[in-house]
């Protein structure tokens, strides 16, 4: 059975079969109207139906089956519900929804996954905790080891299905299944290859098909729009002036090298753009720190690799800019996907070379096969871009001097104006805050990371202390 495209748009949330206490938690999320995957996904979830479902990130998808999640599982009778996802960033970040989601009952949620010690998890595991939510490879690991038990599970979700398969996670997944007694299995994904087919047919019970997204951004809310790029002129310089004719709100900036993340970084920062970079060169305290500064808003533009950005979902992000094109069109749809979220428009933007623009893939494909269509414009040229570039300046320092001044500061700037060489005193003085500004966001980062280590070791100082007391008892 297969459901293709527009559902009825009933009030689920009102007229499913749930406890009070669900309720309350869907409504502490501050759902009101259900998206299309949620209006279609609950019902046959709660039903315990197997589930396949197309839909692409950021069509709220979390509660499709969190829902249905937390009003199946009960506190304090083991694992009933395991979530896999692809990154520890997107493990966290259903973590949290399902937590507010399963609150009012008291279905606690533990998230599993690399990079961290085993201490908390653990922890956590020892507690039952009732829907565990991690990555594929610390699930496993925690399996081998005996420390997750699955004997009670019900409900299986495997999110984000195909960027699993295309970071290698295969074998991982298919471990895990093997290890899981009979169960529910909802599965999503934005793209459905082969794989999944294959998965599906193996794995699932006569699953249900549901078709919301194909292989597509929706035209109808994200704006794609190509650059032209000068051969002679550096492709940071350009991005620069694609930033300052679109003046982007916030951006995710896609590099397909760790090395391109370090050179536009950098590129940005000494010029005064609030940006920071995402690899998988990072240890995950400051993967962290990085991320709690783009959901706090307090980060600009996000330069990242796609393996780091995976998983990673910003509700109100402006612009996606494509600094260099991918090689796999897919790649390309997951990356735009992150802009124009549930009931807002976006824009993805590209740089492209003449060669680009002659390749198969980025236009001709991606406009045939993907129904997308492109506003081709030249980019800005070095002249242009410096004078957006004073006008923002000069915005931002009228902005500044709405503080109080006081004489003398009038009186060596009224000297500087004077001087014969005020365009570089001035310049100097520009450079000096630019300076200033990115030491103290570095250092603002960096007390955090160090107050983080520092507690960490302290917290493992302690377990040493009280391990080391119980040996000698």
């Amino acid at each position: 059975m297969k459901e293709h495209g527009k559902t009825k748009r009933q009030d689920v949330f009102t007229g499913i079969p749930v406890s009070n206490d669900v309720r309350r938690g869907i409504a502490a999320c501050g759902f009101v109207e259900p998206t299309e995957v949620q209006a279609t996904c609950i019902e046959p979830s709660l039903a315990g139906r197997d589930l396949v479902v197309q839909s692409r990130t950021g069509t709220g998808k979390t509660a499709a089956f969190g829902i249905p999640l937390v009003e199946m599982t009960t506190p304090g009778n083991g694992v009933q519900a395991l979530v896999i996802t692809p990154t520890r960033e997107l493990a966290l970040q259903v973590s949290l929804e399902l937590s507010k989601l399963g609150g009012p009952k008291g279905v606690k949620v533990l998230a599993v996954y690399g990079g961290v010690g085993y201490g908390r998890q653990l922890d956590g595991l020892r507690e039952e905790n009732p829907i565990i939510v991690g990555t594929p490879g610390r699930i496993l690991d925690h399996i081998d080891r005996g420390t997750l038990v699955l004997s009670k599970l019900k409900v299986l979700v495997l999110d984000e299905a195909d960027e699993m398969l295309s970071r290698g996670f295969l074998p991982d997944i298919i471990a895990i299944l093997s290890r899981c007694p009979d169960r529910q299995t909802l599965l999503f994904s934005a793209t459905i290859p082969e794989e999944i087919e294959r998965i599906a047919k193996r794995y699932m019970h006569r699953p249900l098909r549901i078709e919301l997204s194909g292989d597509q951004v929706a035209v109808q809310s994200i704006e794609n729009k190509l650059y032209i790029v000068d051969p002679g002129e550096s492709r940071p310089r350009q991005l620069l002036s694609l930033l300052e004719a679109e003046r982007p709100k916030s951006a995710i900036i896609f590099c397909n090298t760790r090395a391109d993340t370090e050179l536009v970084t950098n590129y940005l920062v000494r010029r005064g753009y609030n940006a920071a970079l995402l690899n998988s060169d990072l240890v995950q305290s400051r993967r962290e720190n990085v991320m709690n500064m783009v959901k706090k808003g307090a980060l600009k533009y996000l330069v990242a690799t796609d393996i780091a950005a995976r998983g990673i979902d910003i509700s109100d992000l402006s612009h996606v800019i494509h600094y260099s094109l991918p090689k796999d069109a897919h790649v390309y749809i997951h990356r735009s996907g992150r802009t124009g979220r549930i009931g807002k428009v976006g824009v993805a933007v590209s740089l492209f070379s003449e060669q680009d623009l002659r390749d198969v893939f980025t236009r001709r494909k991606l406009e045939s096969n993907f129904k997308l269509r492109f506003e081709q414009r030249p980019a800005p040229g070095r002249r242009e871009t410096l004078e957006m570039l004073a006008d923002r300046r000069l915005k931002e320092l009228r902005r500044l001097s709405e503080a109080m001044l006081t004489e003398e500061h009038l009186a060596v700037a009224k000297a500087i104006l004077g001087d014969g060489d005020a365009e570089r005193l001035v310049a100097s003085l520009l450079q000096e805050l630019d300076e200033w500004e990115y030491k103290k966001t570095a250092a603002v980062a960096g007390n955090k990371v160090r107050e983080k280590e520092k507690q960490a070791a302290s917290g493992r100082a302690g377990r040493a202390k009280r391990r080391k007391r119980s040996g000698k008892r």
